[in-house]
């Protein structure tokens, strides 16, 4: 048998926060969609164990498959603008059933594997990966040997992802944009009020070099901010058109836009099929697209394709292993730091691998610059808060450290020292005149 456990991520804080009853109606939804996925994928639940539930599946790859299917649909339910934090075990074997429950080492593994899983991570044993191989709609990230309590021998563990990555920020989860909502576009409005994020927006418009009646397009348009701006530059006679594949983003956009009297083409796709015909732009930018979606070569093969021979793809993105934060516990900053660059987004060092990127997509004239962003003098709370609250919630840090870490920075900030910064890179290449061999 193939035995999955699953585990609500702090749920004894949000029992605390919430209360008895709101609490209950959160498990409620909670085990909704996780018993959905379950049915979808002829697994069994064997008990609940409070704030989680046991499983058990015939086929390691339906197991394997649930899994995925669980942590995508457990996005679902949210609490103050985050959904509720997600942890499975999986592990197969030799297993006996009595009296309505299953006994043997997988089900010790899976349980144990559960509780060693971070946020929104669902951790297999290595026979798993093995017997569910390339079968399984999932592919399995090496964790490395693992000391379970019970066990003489290290086992070998592997986290279990969707095949584009399942690492992935709230801003490329699309399904929950209309969830998020004000709070989504109040987090970018904050990004884009930054005098430094500004002074890289203009960097990107030099690269472009916009002119009247040029036809451009922005990749991940988000609120349409950019796009407007360029509307403004090339006029009435030329088309600026906003891809995104949020229908909450597009609908931001046209409010905007309507507010500024300013035509603009909307489509609401994905920046890897836009769906434009072939060498229609003039121009193409993308911003802060590839650290949340991944798959740069895609990105930029779609961005290639709908630009005219000669024209410019001008390309920024965040290097979040530049990540500066002072004052505060270094250790801390230093578990901060690690959990950033390996989740939640899907290229957090999107930032340093554009240069080599657009030479990989046969660009020419390929430059890149680095844009130092400091955070504004709010930016101890309403931006970070909800990261470092992660932090808690997969028992990387307590509820302690990150109260000292935010009372730190808010005294910072209060004096005006520019405690958090990153660096972005913008990065600009030109299509071939002619194609290739």
């Amino acid at each position: 048998m193939t035995v999955l456990f699953s585990d609500i991520v702090g749920s004894t804080v949000l029992l605390a926060r919430l209360g008895e009853r709101d609490w209950d109606d959160v498990r409620r939804q909670h085990f909704s969609v996780l018993q959905t996925a379950l049915a979808e994928h002829e697994g069994t639940e064997v008990k609940n164990t409070g704030d989680g539930l046991m499983a058990v599946f015939r086929s390691v790859i339906n197991a394997v498959d649930c899994a995925i299917a669980m942590q995508q649909q457990a996005l679902q339910v949210v609490v103050g603008g985050s959904p509720v934090g997600l942890r499975i075990g999986i592990a197969t074997g030799e297993a006996t059933q009595a009296q309505g429950d299953w006994f043997g080492t997988p089900v010790v593994e899976a349980a144990r594997l559960c509780a060693l899983a971070g946020t929104n991570e669902s951790w297999a044993t290595g026979l798993v990966q093995v017997l569910a191989g390339s079968q399984a709609n999932a592919r399995f990230v090496g964790i490395g040997p693992q000391s379970l309590k019970g066990f003489d021998q290290p086992v070998e563990v592997f986290n279990v992802e969707s095949p584009a990555g399942s690492r992935s920020s709230m801003f490329a989860q699309v399904e929950r944009h209309e969830q998020l909502g004000e709070h989504l576009i109040g987090v970018l409005d904050y990004w884009e009020s930054l005098p430094s994020l500004q002074t890289m927006r203009a960097e990107m418009i030099a690269e472009l070099a916009p002119i009247p009646g040029d036809v451009i397009c922005d990749i991940g348009c988000g609120t349409g901010s950019e796009l407007i701006r360029i509307a403004h530059i090339i006029g009435p006679e030329g088309n600026a058109i906003g891809i995104d594949p949020s229908t909450t983003m597009i609908e931001e956009t046209r409010q905007r836009a309507q507010r500024e009297s300013v035509a603009i083409e909307l489509l609401a796709r994905d920046g890897r099929d836009t769906g434009l015909p072939a060498g229609r732009c003039d121009a193409v930018r993308m911003e802060r697209v590839v650290q949340h979606v991944g798959d740069i070569p895609a990105l930029l093969a779609e961005a290639k394709r709908i630009t005219r021979p000669g024209g410019r793809i001008v390309v920024a993105d965040t290097d979040w292993g530049s990540l500066t934060i002072h004052p505060g516990d270094r250790d801390l900053i230093r578990r901060f730091k690690t959990a950033l660059e390996t989740g939640p987004m899907a290229e957090p060092w999107a930032g340093r691998i554009l240069h080599e990127a657009m030479l990989n997509a046969d660009l020419t004239d390929v430059t890149s610059r680095m844009c130092p962003i400091t955070a504004g003098p709010r930016a101890g709370r309403p931006p970070l808060a909800p990261m470092f609250d992660q932090l808690v919630e997969a028992r990387l840090a307590t509820r302690s450290e990150i109260d000292h870490l935010l009372a730190a920075l808010d005294a910072a900030l209060k004096r005006g020292a520019p405690v958090i910064a990153f660096t972005m890179f913008v990065a600009s290449g030109r299509v071939p005149d002619s194609a290739g061999p």
